[in-house]
């Protein structure tokens, strides 16, 4: 990935042009990366210049304190709906309910075998 194409905007969950934006200095992708099934779709973004001391990072559960079936909050400017629009305001989901990979590849296999006539 080329680190120029990309900007970091931090200060709101609104996606306008009111936010600060700072320039990417080097992406570290995933080395099971692929872009087109989005498989190990997580990288490290190093920025050009340091944040202000008043911006912080959300902080992240461990893997450790989360177990199958517990029940999570999901926020994302991702799209509202399957091929529609992206939302520019950040979106939240209460109540989903952690899934172990292994559990939901066999349940999208057997839905796909099902499928077929």
């Amino acid at each position: 990935l080329n680190p120029s194409l990309y900007t970091v905007q931090v200060g709101d969950i609104r996606l306008t042009e009111s936010n600060i934006s700072y320039a990417v200095q080097e992406i570290k992708t995933h080395e099971g990366y692929r872009a087109r099934y989005y498989y190990d779709d997580i990288a490290i973004i190093r920025l050009a210049e340091p944040l202000p001391s008043d911006i912080v990072p959300a902080c992240l559960p461990g893997e450790e304190m989360l177990t199958e079936g517990d029940n999570v909050t999901v926020l994302g400017w991702g799209d509202l709906s399957f091929g529609g629009p992206s939302s520019s305001i950040l979106q939240e989901v209460d109540g989903l309910q952690i899934v172990e990979n292994k559990s939901l590849q066999l349940e999208i296999q057997e839905d796909l075998w099902n499928a077929v006539p």
